[in-house]
């Protein structure tokens, strides 16, 4: 039976909520988890987001109101048993994790299943930049997986705390950072069942996960495109840079299938129109990117598409190997996020960064240097793309 429910999304542009209507059935999980649903992908999204930690929200005024509005949320949907994880609502440190977890009764072919929600807070999680940053020498990425670790914990500790047994099927979701995570979650339970308490039964087709904006975290050479993780949907936008930063070139990739949202251009004039006025619906803002970004070379002006620019930034952050990475990056960005808020830290370590490179420590062709330089003048226009409204109104058109 479908149920009118009620999204709420706190604008950045005013720090106030925008009420979005929209539909939730029990029915998402009568099929099987392998079969993509643009329904269930939709109220995933708002999961995901409601799941954000948030100060600015007027109704929030504390890290002990992170999760209120993902607890309105999932209450609407007749969840119950709702628990954040001890990380949700305090002050992120460098490698913790917000977990928020809750479950409802359901039926399916007449027999009983508990169905457990596990949101993985994508937003507000300040110091956990550190753990973006931590990629490690070897093996999966080491900070998302070091969360997989957590929520994977914290799962058992809910299902032993509410003493749930025999069936279950699973509802896993999270974006950007939180979508790394749950992809490891989601994978990681796939390939070793024994990581969940023995006393419940759960399949792959009641595995249902959907990340969105999520970074690789897992390695190519896991087979990890298997059959067995094609219920794992991992939904990106082509012109997003983060979740491409850890990319294909280095042995990354994410586990399961593939959903990439079309390659928008401006010239594109009826899709880019329609989905202008969604996102302005939903962010109050105008949606400013073209597809294109723009250089000049000899004062001649040029453009080239972000999403191509994309691809050869790809290949150049291949030249870092994670051994010099660790030591360049990663350690000094755990250091200055662990110190600094997340714009004072993002400055200290592009100015580390960009000092490294100055010293002549790596060298770049002609070429190269030129698609540095387009990104850097870019910048700010191509981090649009991670804007989770846009993902929103994406979704919001395919639904309609």
């Amino acid at each position: 039976m479908k149920k009118k429910i009620n999204f709420r999304y706190v604008r950045t542009t005013d720090n106030k909520v925008k009420n979005i209507e929209s539909y939730y059935s029990d029915d998402y999980f009568t099929q099987s988890a392998y079969t993509y649903n643009s329904k269930l992908a939709l109220t995933s999204i708002y999961m995901a987001i409601s799941a954000y930690g948030t100060l600015n929200d007027s109704d929030c005024h504390s890290y002990e109101d992170y999760d209120k509005n993902i607890s309105y949320f999932m209450n609407q949907m007749d969840f119950t048993n709702a628990k954040a994880n001890d990380m949700f609502n305090r002050k992120p440190s460098i490698d913790s994790i917000g977990g928020f977890f809750a479950s409802k009764k359901i039926k399916h072919h007449k027999e009983d299943y508990t169905l457990i929600a596990v949101a993985i807070r994508g937003g507000g999680y300040e110091a956990e930049w550190a753990s973006n940053f931590t990629l490690g020498e070897e093996g999966y990425h080491q900070g998302f997986y070091k969360a997989s670790d957590i929520i994977i914990a914290d799962l058992n500790n809910y299902i032993l705390d509410h003493h749930i047994q025999a069936k279950i099927k699973l509802w896993i979701t999270g974006y950007s950072r939180a979508g790394a995570v749950a992809n490891l979650v989601a994978g990681r339970l796939e390939k070793e069942s024994a990581l969940l308490n023995e006393n419940i039964l759960l399949s792959p087709e009641n595995i249902y996960a959907y990340t969105f904006a999520s970074p690789a975290a897992a390695l190519l050479d896991d087979d990890i495109k298997n059959e067995l993780y094609q219920n794992i949907f991992n939904i990106t936008n082509p012109l997003d840079i983060v979740s491409r930063v850890v990319s294909k070139e280095i042995g990354f990739g994410r586990f399961g299938k593939e959903i990439v949202l079309p390659e928008l251009l401006i010239d594109n004039k009826n899709l880019y129109h329609n989905l202008s006025n969604e996102y302005k619906k939903i962010s109050k803002k105008e949606y400013d990117l073209t597809g294109y970004c723009q250089y000049k070379i000899n004062d001649k002006k040029q453009k080239i598409k972000q999403s191509i620019l994309l691809d050869k930034i790809e290949k150049i952050f291949s030249k870092f190997d994670r051994k010099d990475y660790v030591e360049i990056v990663q350690d000094y960005a755990r250091e200055v996020f662990s110190k600094h808020n997340k714009t004072d830290a993002f400055n200290l370590l592009s100015k580390h960064i960009n000092d490294y490179i100055a010293n002549g420590n790596i060298e770049f062709t002609k070429e190269e240097e030129l698609y540095l330089s387009i990104l850097n003048d870019n910048l700010q226009a191509i981090a649009l793309a991670h804007d989770s409204a846009l993902c929103i109104a994406w979704m919001r058109l395919e639904f309609n």
